[in-house]
């Protein structure tokens, strides 16, 4: 099974998350300093309150399933990332020691009747116009970006 990959270094995605995070800030924030007051805003506190989305939350960047971040693996034990299997690392030409994570997909859940997992057993959606996307073949249920 063919799936599209991105692997991105920490020069690379740290600034992204750091951008994601300030971008993010300027919603999150303003409404916790207005939940310490104990004022609310019918409209810009939607957001937090119907969804119950936490702040937090709001702010962590994600990026996105068949992407791999190298020099992360501090991440690898949190909520919706795992560290990459021997036979990713291979198949992508990395080691252990390059820290790489990626983030849990819904092809990484084993589906009744499916081989590879996914809902349906079919590849993720790719990205295209990037070149930092490669293909990489890989066979077995082990391994699965």
């Amino acid at each position: 099974m063919t799936r599209p990959v991105v692997v991105l270094s920490r020069a690379e995605w740290a600034p992204r998350s750091h951008a994601h995070e300030q971008r993010a800030a300027r919603r999150a924030d303003p409404f916790v300093a207005r939940r310490h007051r104990g004022h609310k805003h019918p409209v810009e506190d939607f957001l937090f309150t119907y969804y119950t989305l936490k702040p937090a939350q709001l702010k962590r960047w994600h990026p996105g399933a068949g992407t791999v971040l190298l020099d992360a693996a501090d991440r690898a034990g949190e909520k919706f990332y795992r560290a990459l299997t021997g036979a990713e690392l291979t198949a992508l030409g990395l080691s252990a020691r390059d820290g790489a994570v990626t983030v849990r997909a819904y092809w990484d859940l084993p589906m009744p009747g499916t081989e590879a997992g996914g809902a349906d057993g079919a590849d993720p959606p790719a990205e295209s116009g990037d070149d930092r996307v490669a293909d990489v073949e890989l066979s077995g249920a082990k391994a699965k970006l």
